[in-house]
């Protein structure tokens, strides 16, 4: 099963999405690698994480650019992607 990750930027009508082949903290690197280079120079991006295992994974790279923000826990609402199908 193919996993979809994918980050859009409302404001500037921009749109990133990867189809990765499964979802672990190597797939999340590359979503974030793929973020940071499509973030305007001297921007930055939030990245929303739903506590998933592998979104709190210690290797994360980490960049000047991105700012990691993990949602709370049972908090269904703020999860975009909970409503990606209606």
């Amino acid at each position: 099963m193919n996993i979809l990750s994918g980050a859009l930027c409302p404001a500037q009508d921009k749109a990133i999405g990867l189809v990765l082949p499964s979802a672990n903290s190597k797939g999340l690197a590359l979503d974030l690698q793929e973020i940071s280079q499509a973030t305007e120079a001297g921007h930055h991006a939030v990245v929303m994480l739903h506590n998933a295992g592998f979104h709190l994974a210690e290797d994360l790279p980490t960049y000047e650019n991105l700012i990691l923000l993990p949602l709370p826990l049972c908090v269904p609402e703020l999860k975009s992607t909970e409503r990606l199908w209606e």
